[in-house]
């Protein structure tokens, strides 16, 4: 569930319902793999806007945590082309991400569907097309403010340029080298708090990208970044040239079976999610149902200072809540993601002056 309180100047909510119904209807005209969450339902209180989607599993972020390891290579290829799947069909629908990273990126529900991966988050995306008939792109604009993230955002973005499908297939090589390794993948994983180091690194990794990559990287990767670094604003995406690179990596991996798209996760995924809840060994956020309505409080508390004077409005509070995540989150608050979900009747019933009572279970020690 995803709700957005009234009053912030970024109405991000309504891109994100838009979007959904569109890619969904592509999906279903063009028999496509579901990359995206259906939406259920969505509606509006007195104070805030929301929509239900359905239910999936944890984000690539968490799942490595959980697994407590790196990924394999031949998961990563895996987990490529899937990715690869999802952003090309937004593209086709008319739309770039601009915000694609580990934890915009999620599995199915275990235990059926936890092989199938999930983008989310289009709060900052943008369609690129005037007219889907036309297939006409937009006309580039000069200056474009900074949204995005800055361990994955493009260069574009760090220059506040215009960003296009070659931009949006830059952050996905980002993240795809991310999920390589959360260290060693991206050479200015260690220096996020300076953004001319990563600028200067992200134009060096592009300038040569087989110097700069780490040796664990397949050379398929240096390949794709050629050819992307190659590309200008209005150029469409090759993608198959694109996914015919990734799969050719398997056999320099020398995976036992090529075909295998089997994730490190899988048969694993519902048993390490019952014992990270059981155990508190993994790190994992809080319930999501919490923190929304612990968000929601914020902001009532932040109606009520706004209209005693003590804040000028309800909008410059909304600004204080802007995400600054630990990967270098920057932007507009773009609505209050509770990505786990609860169903729609409890969605229209929520009261927000009163959390519900989580009982707290004493925990075991075991010797």
């Amino acid at each position: 569930m995803k709700t957005e309180i009234h009053g912030t100047q970024q109405r991000r909510l309504s891109i994100e319902k838009s979007i959904l119904k569109e890619i969904d209807a592509y999906s279903t005209s063009h028999q496509k793999t579901r990359h995206f969450c259906e939406l259920i339902d969505s509606g509006q209180t007195h104070d805030y806007s929301w929509i239900v989607m359905t239910l999936i599993g944890p984000s690539l972020d968490i799942v490595r945590r959980l697994l407590n390891k790196q990924y394999s290579k031949s998961c990563v290829i895996n987990m490529a082309v899937q990715i690869l799947d999802a952003v090309e069909i937004m593209h086709e629908v008319g739309f770039i991400h601009r915000d694609l990273k580990p934890g915009n990126i999620c599995t199915g529900n275990p235990p059926n569907d936890d092989h199938v991966l999930y983008v989310l988050d289009f709060g900052i995306s943008r369609r690129i097309f005037k007219n889907n008939k036309s297939r006409e792109l937009r006309n580039k604009r000069e200056r474009v403010p900074f949204y995005g993230t800055r361990k994955f955002c493009n260069r574009a973005c760090h220059m506040e340029q215009d960003q296009g499908r070659k931009d949006d297939m830059e952050t996905y090589v980002y993240t795809i080298l991310d999920l390589f390794h959360n260290e060693k993948g991206l050479p200015w994983s260690k220096d996020l708090t300076d953004q001319k180091k990563i600028i200067m690194k992200k134009k060096a990794l592009f300038a040569n990208p087989h110097k700069e990559l780490d040796p664990m990287i397949p050379s398929s990767i240096s390949r794709i970044i050629n050819y992307l670094n190659g590309l200008k604003f209005q150029d469409p995406i090759d993608y198959r040239f694109i996914e015919i690179e990734l799969k050719s990596s398997r056999s320099e991996l020398k995976t036992s079976d090529p075909s295998d798209e089997t994730m490190d996760w899988t048969g694993k995924l519902e048993k390490l999610l019952r014992e990270s809840k059981k155990n508190k060994k993994a790190e994992t956020p809080k319930g999501e149902e919490t923190l929304m309505f612990e968000r929601l409080t914020l902001l009532k508390k932040a109606k009520e200072m706004a209209s005693s004077g003590q804040l000028s409005n309800e909008a410059s509070c909304a600004k204080t809540l802007t995400s600054k995540d630990v990967d270098g989150s920057e932007g507009p608050p773009t609505g209050f993601n509770t990505t786990q979900g609860t169903n729609e009747s409890r969605a229209s019933n929520m009261k927000i002056e009163k959390p519900p009572k989580i009982e707290k279970k004493k925990s075991r020690s075991r010797n």
